[in-house]
């Protein structure tokens, strides 16, 4: 799986907020602009509030190979996922852009603090998640950011397996109030117990 790892430096919570949006393969343009119909003949073409066109399907004789998804009825409403543990909500597919928007859950980080200090470097608990190597999609650069909120803290962000940090982000906090630098309508993190930053590019999909 190509999943990211946060190591965190001097923090006391961290929490990055996961919202995707994934790039497919120039397959899906291709079959977009040939495509007469949403799905194959007898196939659903709907979980919960979403659409789910062709090439992608919720069975695998209603899907191309590396487009299957996964449509948990046991909700309500149900709930699209991409693959079989649920973690990737799907909120929107796209074939005129090739894109699917997913939606992970928020990922938490605590360091002990002592009276000496709270330095140290934080460990997520939670669910690994991330995305197959060499499969369907990739992390689109453009439309996704990495938001931290917390107090004096330092995140690195790199590929599982990956000693290279591809991107950071840092906060501090102080007794006096952040100063504001937001316009109205337009929300940025200041530094200020929160930042935010883009991703890189990424490598595109091989399949």
């Amino acid at each position: 799986m190509r999943a990211f790892t946060v190591s965190v430096t001097r923090p006391q919570l961290v929490l990055a907020t996961a919202v995707a949006a994934l790039v497919s393969s120039s397959q899906l343009l291709l079959l977009a602009a040939a495509a007469d119909q949403i799905g194959r003949p007898g196939c659903p073409t709907v979980c919960g509030d979403v659409s789910v066109p062709y090439p992608f399907g919720i069975s695998p004789e209603c899907s191309l190979p590396g487009f299957i998804l996964t449509c948990d009825t046991s909700r309500t409403p149900p709930r699209l996922s991409l693959g079989g543990d649920g973690t990737l909500q799907v909120t929107n597919i796209s074939l005129d852009s090739a894109t699917v928007r997913v939606s992970g859950p928020a990922i938490h980080i605590s360091v002990p603090r002592t009276i000496i200090t709270i330095a140290g470097n934080g460990t997520w608990g939670g669910p690994a998640w991330g995305l197959s190597d060499g499969g369907s999609y990739i992390l689109s650069a453009p439309s996704n950011e990495l938001i931290i909120t917390g107090c004096n803290l330092f995140v690195g962000l790199r590929v599982t397996g990956d000693v290279r940090v591809i991107n950071s982000c840092g906060t501090l906090c102080g007794s006096a109030p952040p100063v504001r630098t937001s316009r109205r309508g337009y929300k940025k993190c200041s530094g200020i117990g929160c930042c935010q930053t883009q991703f890189p590019p990424l490598p595109r999909p091989t399949t």
